[in-house]
């Protein structure tokens, strides 16, 4: 599977797109030509690509893939495809969905494979350390007056890598019907459990903002944050009541990047977040200020209050400015965060605790760049901090890597993504994976971010075994290659 690019120069053609090794900061790694329709992309290429994946101790993919209308016809979108005996299996969803929900499920039969408003945030998922799945799923219902509506529900399935799994899933109708924006915890560092399912967290509406905000992107109002807190017991999945974050959150993006919330260790939470401390009648420019939480899991409380760290200082209000959080192998928590690309009135930050699974100091606050947003952050074993987010005009993906022993990188890293495009909006919708054998991928959308006629959000997997130094196109033959092997 391994095609090793050199430093020199080494390119890949798929379908007129280019993949060259890095010169520094000058050529993309990746560059998409994009001719034609994204279904006349898509089609000429041979790779499955992910909107949420996660590895089973086996290292076997588990891949959620709503956007490749063609290739999930049967099931459409309700459905995880995985290897068992070295072919591809779809063990589908769809019947639980209707057994549970009926006739207010909506599936549009001319198109199965439609999800979702915007089918590039509908799912996470994650395999914790005892192979136990859990997915967060945003499903379309039918409403009472005819209109359609989105809702996010769990999926579970209990040790989904015995040999004898044959798609028994449970889903699991725990978050509000009226909530918005729910996310949940996804593996980015060292925050897998045997005991804690992943965090959820939603928001519910409280206010609406006094003023209205220069940009349609901006949440106009505030909203109450919770979590949800779900723990195993004998093989059930089971959620305590739901605990109240904060409030005066302005919102949170699903996008792209951002996922990375809270993490896990042991019996403790860790979340971060945005909130806006000041009331827009009295400060119109309002602010997003950073914070964090501990999080008792056993107890299902919050044991310290919460912690300030910074203010992104956006122009307005804008809730694309989420901090992200993850932990190292020692037990240090980095956060990272700053104002959205399109309001860039603050620099982009990190920090890091002085102390193991405590959040009381932090060392100080570090700029590591600017005019960022959309981060994603996840820690390899080998001690590497990656980092991909959207930076420029016209806005790129780009790519960061540190060695976490020797401090913070200061530059806007590698050009990772780039394209020609007469699209003047571009969002990548990019999103980090890592497996068990510390390989880092990354799926985004090659086509400026989607065909907004159809909701059609074609994808591209990318995978680097050398700490980000190389990178290729991963095909399904490559996944079964390595299990193979």
């Amino acid at each position: 599977m391994r095609l090793k690019y050199f430093i020199i120069l080494v390119v890949l053609i798929v379908n007129g797109n280019r993949c060259f090794s890095q010169e520094p900061n000058r050529q993309p790694i990746f560059y998409h030509e994009q001719k034609g329709s994204s279904e006349q992309f898509i089609e000429d290429l041979s790779y499955e690509a992910p909107l949420a994946l996660d590895f089973d101790k086996k290292n076997r993919p588990y891949i959620i893939n709503n956007t490749l209308v063609g290739h999930n016809i049967k099931n459409g979108v309700y459905q995880i495809t995985t290897l068992r005996n070295n072919r591809w299996v779809n063990y589908s969803y769809k019947d639980e969905l209707i057994r549970i929900f009926g006739d207010s499920l909506y599936i549009n039969k001319d198109d199965e494979a439609y999800q979702g408003h915007n089918a590039s945030r509908s799912c996470q998922l994650m395999i914790d350390d005892n192979d136990n799945l859990i997915a967060l799923i945003d499903v379309m219902f039918k409403k009472t007056d005819g209109k359609i509506t989105r809702r996010s529900i769990v999926l579970y399935a209990s040790n989904i890598g015995r040999d004898d799994f044959k798609g028994d899933f449970i889903i699991k109708d725990v978050i509000p019907a009226d909530s918005r924006m729910a996310k949940m915890e996804t593996r980015n560092s060292f925050n897998g459990n045997e005991k804690y399912a992943p965090l959820l967290t939603f928001l519910r509406p409280q206010q609406n903002f006094p003023y209205n905000t220069p940009s349609i992107w901006a949440q106009k109002s505030y909203n109450r944050a919770y979590i949800l807190n779900g723990y195993f017991d004998r093989g059930n999945l089971i959620f305590a009541e739901p605990v109240l974050l904060d409030t005066n959150i302005p919102g949170f993006t699903k996008h792209s990047g951002g996922e990375n919330f809270a993490v896990t260790i042991g019996k403790y939470a860790f979340v971060t977040y945005t909130r806006h401390d000041s009331d827009p009648n009295k400060d119109p420019d309002g602010n997003n200020a950073g914070y964090v939480k501990k999080f008792n899991r056993k107890s299902n409380k919050f044991e310290s209050e919460r912690k300030f760290l910074f203010d992104a200082t956006p122009s307005f209000a804008d809730g694309h400015s989420v901090p992200v959080i993850a932990v190292d192998k020692d037990g240090y928590l980095y956060i990272q965060s700053g104002a959205h690309a399109n309001n860039p009135t603050g620099p982009f930050i990190s920090t890091r605790s002085t102390k193991k699974l405590d959040i009381t100091a932090w060392e100080e606050i570090k700029n590591i760049g600017s005019n960022r947003t959309y981060s994603s952050l996840l820690f390899d074993s080998s001690g590497k901090k990656h980092s991909f987010f959207r930076s420029g005009s016209p806005y790129k993906l780009w790519y960061q890597v540190e060695d976490i022993k020797k401090g913070y990188a200061n530059d806007n890293g590698k050009l990772f993504v780039d394209q020609n495009s007469k699209v003047g909006y571009r969002v990548y919708y990019h999103h980090v994976y890592m497996d068990k054998k510390n390989r880092v991928f990354i799926s985004w959308t090659p086509n400026s971010g989607a065909d907004y006629k159809t909701w059609d959000f074609r994808r591209v997997l990318a995978m680097s075994d050398d700490n980000g130094q190389t990178w290729e196109i991963v095909t399904k033959q490559d996944f079964i290659d390595e299990i193979v092997k």
